[in-house]
C-alpha cells in the first residue's frame, strides 16, 4: 500500500493531471512511494522572499521559527563580525546544530539540480547551497522555497547527522 495514496493540495489522487503541473513527481522508495517535489514556504513574518533565503531555510531545516532563527544567525554573525547570511556565519550555526557539510560534483553539462538531489533523497533534512545566491531546504524528497527553485544548480549541501 502506497504511504502516500490520498489527495494533495485538493488534487484527487495519483493519478490527477495536476499531480504532475504542481511540479511534483512520485518516487519510488521500497514498498512506498513519496512524493518529490516543490512546496511553497515563506515563513517571514512580512511576507518577503528576498534577502532571508537563509534564515528561511534553516528555520524549516531545524523546526523553529523564522524570528528564531534569525535571532540565533544574528548572533552568531556579531560575534564572528560579519552578517547572518554569510557562508560563514550560518556554516558554523548548523554545525552547531548538528549538521554536516557535503560538496557535489561538477559534472556539466549534466548538472545536478535542486530537483535532481530531492529526487535521489527521498528521506532525512539537508540545506542546499548556491554560494553567494540562494540557499534552500529539502525534506523528505520535497524542496521548500518561496519560488520554484527546482532548475538550480548546487554546489554543496549540509545533512543532518
Amino acid at each position: 500500500m502506497p504511504l502516500l495514496s490520498a489527495t494533495l493540495s485538493g488534487e484527487s489522487g495519483m493519478n490527477s493531471p495536476n499531480l504532475f503541473a504542481a511540479g511534483r513527481k512520485v518516487v519510488s522508495v521500497g514498498w512506498r512511494n513519496v512524493m518529490s517535489g516543490y512546496s511553497p514556504y515563506n515563513p517571514n513574518p512580512a511576507g518577503k522572499s528576498v534577502g532571508d533565503c537563509t534564515v528561511r531555510a534553516i528555520s524549516k531545516a531545524l523546526g523553529q521559527s523564522w524570528e528564531d532563527t534569525y535571532i540565533g544567525l544574528s548572533l552568531q554573525g556579531f560575534c564572528l563580525g560579519d552578517m547572518p547570511n554569510a557562508d560563514s556565519v550560518w556554516g558554523p550555526y548548523l554545525r552547531n546544530h548538528g549538521f554536516r557539510r557535503y560538496l557535489l560534483p561538477d559534472t556539466c553539462p549534466d548538472c545536478y539540480t535542486i530537483a535532481d538531489f530531492a529526487a535521489d533523497h527521498p528521506s532525512g533534512t539537508y540545506i542546499l547551497s548556491m554560494p553567494g545566491r540562494h540557499v534552500l531546504c529539502v525534506q523528505d524528497g520535497q524542496w521548500f522555497d518561496s519560488w520554484d527553485s527546482g532548475g538550480e544548480i548546487p554546489t554543496y549541501f549540509w545533512s543532518k547527522e
